[in-house]
């Protein structure tokens, strides 16, 4: 009798908790892994390319581009971005060794590697405020990719011309995921801003990994914090953004069509978003345990 009360207690509170996460929360992981060996031309055995404890990745310089179609709420804009991982952390330790990332060239017989991204994010500006000059806004759609590349021949990913952020092999990509608070803010008169976004996982080519060892799989996110960019790097008050490669001259550009750097945080694989046909299943299971349980109470 007692286990039966006992069975029923569990098979509601647990279906209680999926219909809860069905909207939006979901499995955290911490510890995320990166395992980059045998990877574009890299040693299958060494050590310094499997990465453990990653919290997050650290960016910066990270040329973008801002077209926008006006900045009154409602109107639209685009945001093209190319980055480059420059450290591992982990959120108790701090930055991880990894003393090939980023090294141009080999040491002993180790090719050093770089990790960048490309990203294209669209979006619509919610609110303008003339007084204080600032733009608020979210996101409507958009993806990212991210990138192995070999260093051991050169290459290596350069802010200033926007050249070798895509020449490696594509280790997964992302869209972004239109649910929760993400957007940020531009301020048009002092010309900096800052942005939060949070893409899902849509294909993983093996490398990302939890801390088990087992590829993440669609559903994972990785998120954009402490993000911050400037389009006025020197600080002379003009929008004279030039890096990244996108046409951007010290003199052509306007608050509706910028470059800018951005720089920040990258959280990798902090959660899982479950798909609603799993959650049906598990929910439609635990009430079955229950039923049953109470037919057998009945009986006795």
């Amino acid at each position: 009798m007692k286990i039966t009360r006992f069975l029923n207690r569990v098979a509601t509170a647990v279906v209680v908790s999926l219909v809860s996460v069905s909207a939006g929360a979901a499995l955290i992981v911490d510890n995320a892994t990166l395992d980059l060996r045998g990877l574009d031309g890299l040693s299958a055995t060494d050590s310094n390319y499997l990465i453990q404890g990653i919290d997050a990745f650290g960016f910066n310089d990270a040329p973008i581009h801002v077209i926008q179609s006006g900045l009154t709420p409602g109107s639209t804009f685009n945001v093209d971005g190319k980055g480059n991982v420059s450290s591992y952390v982990n959120d108790v330790t701090g930055t991880i060794s990894a003393p090939l990332l980023n090294y141009d060239g080999s040491f002993l017989g180790l090719a050093g590697y770089e990790l960048t991204f490309t990203f294209s994010v669209n979006g619509v500006n919610t609110g303008f405020d003339p007084l204080t000059g600032i733009v608020n806004f979210d996101h409507t759609g958009g993806m990212l990719s991210l990138y192995l590349d070999n260093l051991s021949n050169g290459g290596k990913a350069t802010p200033g011309t926007g050249a070798g952020y895509n020449d490696g092999i594509l280790l997964a990509t992302f869209d972004v995921l239109l649910v929760g608070n993400d957007g940020g803010s531009f301020n048009t008169i002092t010309l900096d801003g800052s942005d939060d976004i949070t893409f899902v996982l849509t294909y993983n080519l093996g490398a990302l990994q939890d801390s088990f060892g087992n590829a993440l799989l669609p559903g994972y996110t990785l998120a954009f914090s402490d993000s911050n960019f400037d389009a006025d790097s020197n600080n002379n008050g003009l929008l004279d953004e030039t890096r990244g490669g996108f046409g951007c001259s010290s003199t052509n550009q306007t608050l509706l069509n910028f470059c800018a750097a951005e720089d920040g945080t990258v959280r990798l694989a902090t959660q899982q978003i479950p798909e609603p046909g799993a959650l049906s299943l598990a929910a439609l299971g635990l009430l079955g345990v229950g039923a049953a349980s109470r037919r057998r109470k009945q009986r006795q």
